[in-house]
């Protein structure tokens, strides 16, 4: 397998991925490259997932001895991006990327190299699904065994809206306030 990240991306910082650094590249991407019955569409699915995702969101919580408590939320991890056409591909690449996720394609199409260089994607041309966080999938059949589940498949509900709460995780700080 072949991992790949483009050009100035760090992998290492894959958890503090904020949605507005990459809402101005895949916005870029659609305006140079998008057919326009496709172009609305994908502008329409940033903004929407840009303005839900929970990335970035910090909850305070209840305290009984004092201490503050805090909820934030992070991507799952690497989601496998499987969808039959360059366009639901790109849809995918930007669920995951605005979710605080690593897209894990089989390709990434030259027309979209300049535009996301600063972003951290796993290029895999034969990703082992037991080994992503999820599988993001816009393929109508896909392949896959009930009894024993890889990873979970998260597909778009109706209307195309995602289910964002499903692609990330929360975890929580807490500070000792009281010593």
């Amino acid at each position: 397998s072949i991992w790949a990240t483009c050009q100035n991306a760090d992998p290492c910082k894959a958890h503090d991925i904020q949605p507005s650094a990459s809402l101005n590249a895949l916005q870029l991407i659609v305006d140079e490259w998008a057919h326009a019955s496709e172009a609305l569409h994908l502008s329409e699915l940033i903004h929407d997932v840009a303005s839900r995702t929970p990335i970035g969101t910090q909850l305070k919580l209840p305290s009984i001895t004092g201490e503050s408590n805090t909820l934030h939320y992070r991507g799952l991890g690497r989601l496998s991006c499987i969808a039959d056409e360059p366009a639901l591909i790109f849809e995918l690449i930007c669920v995951a990327l605005l979710t605080g996720n690593i897209p894990v394609i089989r390709y990434l199409p030259s027309a979209w190299r300049k535009a996301l260089q600063n972003e951290v994607i796993e290029i895999n041309t034969s990703p082992d699904l037991s080994q992503v966080d999820g599988i993001l999938c816009q393929r109508k059949n896909i392949a896959s065994n009930p009894a024993k589940p890889l990873c979970p498949i998260i597909r778009p509900l109706e209307y195309r809206k995602w289910p964002l709460f499903h692609l990330v995780s929360e975890y929580t700080i807490t500070s000792n306030t009281a010593a």
